[in-house]
Order: structure tokens, then C-alpha cells, then sequence
């Protein structure tokens, strides 16, 4: 395996949860702090953990069902996206608890017989991914909370969840949810100080250390797109130390970072787009050749005729009839008449003026093209997309990928798409305008 290529005793970016690998930074100590309160000793039986995909919420609830603490049962629900009868099942089986009938009243009366005699055991339910419950699962489960209102040992419920279950929660729906639920805690990135310290972290777990894995320029290269979110972290470390191992390099250097990164970032926005795999988006049938071959032989034909019949137009057009035309333009002023003119389409052509104020006739048709459309970027600027990360504004992917916040403008005139540039949000297209310096920095 390519760990042993660094002298590590396992993989030290493991992507699968893990309380052995739980990195303790401020914001993930006072996230475990507010679990174990939850679990312990929150009067109103309800509990908030929010956080973004990936900063380690998952990781949390392992460690916390690894510490085995005295007097509390734990029913965890890590697929929730289940009827109320289903997750009433599951925390029956994970509690020990026998269903005789398959009704809900029995299953109910069997979960309160069971919290009755618990008497020194707090019982808590953990349900990850609560973003995905349905709004009538989330009020079942608050019901389900008040079965036993007057019990110190009354069933307790941690949600944890990404932050659109936050918001959910404000809605008139969940109005008595939100106000029941007592401890909140937020689980946040990690600083930019925290991010070296993170990679430093789980390679000491595997006998080694950031220092001899990770060149400076490196850890800088992972620590600027990574956002500091930590399963981003394990992504970039993983695919340097790859890169570098098939490079046969004792130890990743920046270019190896830089792969990875525009690797991540490249398969993140082609992810994004939608494929004609997808059953919800429909492909366009597509036309038989030889369809296509007699629409472009009918356009051409089209064209053609069009062409000549300005031709023979033109030359028997005499010269009252150009004198006549001039001066009915000649009344709109001379700006309408050239604004008049260059919007008339093939066969036309502005007429001239002489000395002494009269038009000649025009020599030829003139194709005038129409102005191209303002719907996307020009071509010429579609050089590269990226996507926003957590935390970026306008001035920072500047900065990031043309070398300096002094190229905002260009960056502006090449997104048109942006209503507000003071108003990005993390998963939006942004267009790189072509340039010398389109690179990421390295500053």
C-alpha cells in the first residue's frame, strides 16, 4: 500500500468515521461537550447538533457511543429516512425492547413500560442526517418526546444535522419543535491554524508527522482549498500522497498538492452538471442524418434565393427611387438614420451622400450580423469554471486563481450571470476569465 511507501503503520486519511481519529479543536470540543450534556442532563429532553457536510459530525457520535458512559442507553438512528413506525421499530431492537403486536398503541405502551423501569438509565435517541426527516416524522417524534412528561427518565432526542435542517426549523410547521429543543451547539470549519494541525494529527496516529509527509508549499496548496473542512482535508492529503507515490517522491511536494486540488475541483463541478442518465433530465431527441442533411440543403437553397432576389433588386432600382429613400431617412436625422440602417438585415445597405447633398445608390448587399446575446459568458472567457467554497467572496477567488484582488473587475465582467457580486454562495458557477495569470496563487 502506498502508506508504507512513507513509513506509516496504516492509511492516516481515512475517510470512514472514527473516534480514534477525532481531532479535538475548539469548535469539536464544545460540539462533544453539548452531546454529552444532551445525553446527561438537558431538561427539555431535545437536543441540536448543526454542522456542514464533512466537518466531522458523524465522527462525534462515534466517539461519543465509543465512551460507553455509565447509566445511559443509546438508540442510534443513522438512516432516518424511514416512516415514524420504522424508527419506533429500531430503537425498540437497539433497547432491548420485544414487540408482542404489530399496532402502534402496543408499540408505544411496550416503549412506556420500559422507560418506567429504567429508572437510573437516561435513554436517548441519536438521529443523524435530520435534515432528510419529513416534516410529520419530526412532530411524531416530538410527541413521542411528551409520552412520559413527568419522568426524570423520559426519552430524550439529539438531532444532528446539516444547516438547512436549521432553517427547516423556522418554519411555521416545526414552530413547536424549535422552541422545544433546549441545547443547540454549531459544529464549524476548522481555523486555518487548526488545518495543520488536523494533518499533523492523523499522521502521528499512523508513526509519522506532517513535517516529513507534507513539503511547506504543500500543506499551504491543501490548507487554501480545503476550506478547512476536515473529510476535504482527508480528500487532498489521500490523492497527494498518491500522486506522490506514483512519482516515487519520498515526500509530497506542491506540484502533487496542486494536481490533487484541480483534481477535486474539476470532478466537483462535472458532478454538478447534469448527465442524460438522469431519469430528471430529459435529452432531446436527436435527428436522423439524413433529416440534418435536408434542413442544412433547405437552408441553403433559402439563403441562395434570398440572395439573388436582392441582386436583381438592387440593379433595377433607379435613381429616384435611392433619392426618394434618402430623404425619408434624412428626416429621422442623421444618428436614426445609421442606427436605422445597420439594424436592417441582408440586401440592404446605407446609402452615401455626395457633395451636394444627394444619395447615390448603394453597390451591394451587406450582411449585417446580430449583437451576440448577454445570456452567458463570452466563449473567448470560458477558460475554466470553479466552484464557491464555504467562506469565498468575489475579491478572494481573485486573489486565489488570478494572482490578485486587483483583477475583481475582470472577474466581474466575465460572470454577467451574478445578480449581486457582493452575494455568493458556496456551489455557484464562477467563470475564470482568460488571462496570463488564470493560476491559482501561490502567494
Amino acid at each position: 500500500m502506498y502508506y508504507q511507501h512513507f513509513n506509516l503503520s496504516g492509511p492516516p486519511f481515512q475517510f470512514t468515521p472514527s473516534a480514534e481519529v477525532l481531532y479535538p479543536s475548539k469548535s469539536h470540543r464544545e460540539a462533544l461537550a453539548a452531546l454529552e450534556w444532551g445525553l446527561l442532563h438537558e431538561p427539555s429532553g431535545l437536543t441540536l447538533l448543526i454542522g456542514e457536510p464533512g466537518t466531522g459530525k458523524t465522527t462525534l457520535i462515534s466517539s461519543v457511543l465509543a465512551r460507553h458512559l455509565e447509566h445511559v442507553r443509546i438508540a442510534y438512528i443513522a438512516n432516518p429516512r424511514l416512516s415514524f413506525d420504522e424508527i419506533l421499530q429500531i430503537i425498540a431492537r437497539q433497547l432491548g425492547i420485544a414487540f408482542n403486536s404489530p399496532q402502534r398503541l402496543a408499540r408505544l405502551d411496550a416503549l412506556d413500560e420500559y422507560l418506567s423501569h429504567a429508572r437510573n438509565e437516561r435513554v436517548t435517541v441519536i438521529i443523524d442526517e435530520a435534515q432528510v426527516l419529513p416534516d410529520r416524522v419530526l412532530e411524531e417524534l416530538r410527541l413521542l418526546s411528551n409520552h412520559t412528561p413527568m419522568r426524570p427518565n423520559s426519552l430524550r432526542f439529539i438531532f444532528v444535522g446539516q444547516p438547512e435542517f436549521l432553517r427547516r426549523l423556522e418554519s411555521s410547521n416545526l414552530r413547536q419543535l424549535n422552541e422545544r429543543i433546549g441545547a443547540r451547539a454549531m459544529l464549524s470549519a476548522l481555523r486555518p491554524n487548526e488545518i495543520q494541525e488536523y494533518i499533523d494529527f492523523r499522521l502521528r496516529a499512523r508513526n509519522g508527522s506532517a513535517q516529513e509527509v507534507f513539503s511547506s508549499s504543500a500543506l499551504k496548496t491543501i490548507s487554501d482549498h480545503s476550506g478547512g473542512i476536515p473529510r476535504r482535508i482527508n480528500v487532498l492529503c489521500h490523492n497527494a500522497m498518491l500522486l506522490a507515490y506514483t512519482s516515487d517522491s519520498k515526500r509530497v511536494r506542491g506540484q502533487h498538492a496542486k494536481a490533487a486540488a484541480a483534481e477535486y475541483e474539476d470532478l466537483f463541478v462535472t458532478a454538478t452538471v447534469p448527465r442524460p442518465s438522469d431519469p430528471s433530465v430529459q435529452e432531446k431527441p436527436r435527428p436522423r442524418w439524413w433529416s440534418a442533411a435536408a434542413l442544412a440543403m433547405l437552408g441553403a437553397g433559402v439563403f441562395g434565393l434570398t440572395y439573388l432576389w436582392s441582386l436583381n433588386s438592387y440593379s433595377h432600382r433607379d435613381r429616384r427611387g435611392s433619392v426618394a429613400a434618402s430623404s425619408a431617412v434624412a428626416n429621422l436625422g442623421r444618428r436614426g438614420a445609421d442606427d436605422s440602417l445597420g439594424r436592417m438585415g441582408s440586401g440592404s445597405q446605407p446609402t452615401k451622400q455626395s457633395a451636394n447633398g444627394t444619395a447615390s445608390a448603394p453597390t451591394g448587399p451587406v450582411l449585417v450580423s446580430e449583437p451576440p446575446a448577454k445570456a452567458s459568458p463570452p466563449s473567448q472567457l470560458r477558460l475554466r469554471q470553479i466552484r464557491v467554497r464555504l467562506g469565498d467572496t468575489v475579491a478572494e477567488i481573485a486573489r486565489r486563481y488570478l494572482g490578485s484582488s486587483q483583477k475583481l473587475d475582470e472577474l466581474i465582467a466575465a460572470n454577467p450571470q451574478l445578480a449581486n457580486v457582493d452575494r455568493i454562495f458556496p456551489g455557484d458557477v464562477i467563470y475564470l476569465p482568460q488571462s496570463d495569470s488564470s493560476a491559482p496563487s501561490e502567494q
